[in-house]
């Protein structure tokens, strides 16, 4: 399986972000925040939020952005492998720590957050 992320993977329309952020669907494992809830398109979207109150620099939120793209690109194959039923998500990652932390890190929290999403969802 290719481990792209493709532009159409990404969630960029205003209404499904509102939508998504008043959802009750989320999960918290620091440091990220995970709105998701299902959508009516062929395939995952995902967004990645740094606040710009707990990182001034925009390198700092590019660096944390690039780490959580590539975290979940890696993977998405949890969610994925799961798609018999053709349910796909609209995800959102914020990421609410005050500094940045490594790649190895955030890989497994991530991973462990779509392990969650796929039981909870694809049961």
């Amino acid at each position: 399986m290719k481990q792209s992320f493709k532009k159409y993977e990404r969630l960029k329309s205003k209404k499904e972000i509102s939508e998504l952020f008043k959802s009750k669907k989320n999960i918290f494992r620091y440091p990220l925040k995970v709105f998701y809830m299902p959508n009516n398109v062929t395939n995952h979207r995902v967004l990645v939020s740094i606040p710009k109150r707990n990182f001034k620099s925009a390198v700092a939120r590019n660096l944390l952005k690039r780490r959580i793209t590539e975290s979940y690109r890696k993977n998405k194959a949890i969610l994925l492998k799961e798609d018999a039923q053709n349910t796909f998500l609209n995800i959102a990652f914020v990421y609410v720590a005050k500094e940045p932390l490594p790649y190895a890190y955030i890989d497994k929290k991530i991973n462990v957050i779509l392990q969650e999403i796929a039981n909870e969802v694809y049961r």
